[in-house]
């Protein structure tokens, strides 16, 4: 393939997303272990985002919710690294639709 042949969507989608630090297969294994990792309860209120420089964000549907996520961020994180999940330092914690700025937890 010559330099300026088109790439297929796939390929150039997989190389932006490597240039932006995403990994697809952590994205994929976090996915199937969030709700061992945060429990019933916090996994019908939190979603997992994307991992950037070791930072999780994940998203919550209330403030409440917030609070209980970083209380508990530290054991979170030791769990993704039990469950196999390499790479997250510390969650960054939203509420969807907040305008309040997210805070980082560690």
């Amino acid at each position: 393939m010559k330099d300026n042949d088109p790439l297929p969507l796939r390929d150039a989608l997989s190389r932006v997303a490597a240039d932006l630090g995403f990994d697809a297969s952590t994205e994929r294994s976090l996915h199937s272990v969030w709700e061992e990792v945060v429990g019933v309860a916090a996994a019908a209120h939190a979603e997992p985002g994307g991992v950037r420089d070791g930072t999780l964000r994940v998203w919550v549907d209330s403030g409440a919710w917030a609070t209980e996520l970083r209380y508990l961020a530290s054991e979170f994180v030791e769990r993704l690294t039990a469950a196999g999940i390499e790479g997250v330092d510390c969650l960054q914690i939203s509420v969807r639709g907040s305008s309040a700025e997210a805070r980082r937890t560690t």
